[in-house]
C-alpha cells in the first residue's frame, strides 16, 4: 500500500466574481514521516489541523487546533474554531467534553433569557438539561 497525503490550499480569493466565494486554506497537515511514524487514516480540516499528531491514528481534527493533545492517541474527535480554541472533545473511551462547559441557568425560562435556543443544552447545577420551551 502507498502512502496518500492530500493537502488542498487556496491563498487568494478572487474578490468580485460572483456572488458567493469558498476558500479552504490548510497548511500541511500530516507529512510523510507522521505516516512513517504510525499516523494513519487521520483526517484534519482546516489551518494546521492534526498537524501535531505523530504516532496516532484514526483521529479527526477540525478547526485550527494542531492536535497536540492527541499526538500519541488515536480514535479521538477534536472540534476547534479558527484560533484553535478547543470547543468539543470526543476521546477514544468516548467521553465527551464541551470545553468551556454548559451555561447554568435555573429553568427553561431563565435559559431563554440567557441566550440558549429551543434544542439547545444547558445546565442546572449538575444535571444537563434541553431546553423545550
Amino acid at each position: 500500500m502507498g502512502n496518500l497525503i492530500t493537502n488542498l490550499e487556496h491563498s487568494e480569493n478572487e474578490r468580485g466574481k460572483g456572488d458567493a466565494i469558498v476558500s479552504i486554506k490548510a497548511r500541511q497537515t500530516w507529512s510523510l514521516s507522521n505516516l512513517q511514524n504510525g499516523a494513519n487514516t487521520n483526517i484534519g480540516l482546516g489551518y494546521s489541523a492534526g498537524s501535531a499528531i505523530t504516532t496516532g491514528s484514526n483521529n479527526i481534527v477540525i478547526g485550527g487546533n494542531n492536535g497536540a493533545s492527541i499526538a500519541t492517541s488515536s480514535n479521538n474527535i477534536l472540534i476547534a474554531d479558527g484560533q484553535g480554541n478547543l470547543k468539543l472533545t470526543i476521546d477514544s473511551a468516548h467521553i465527551f467534553t464541551i470545553t468551556n462547559g454548559l451555561q447554568n441557568f435555573v429553568d427553561d425560562a431563565a435559559a431563554a433569557g440567557g441566550g440558549i435556543p429551543v434544542n439547545g443544552l444547558y445546565r442546572n447545577g449538575s444535571v444537563v438539561m434541553i431546553r423545550v420551551a
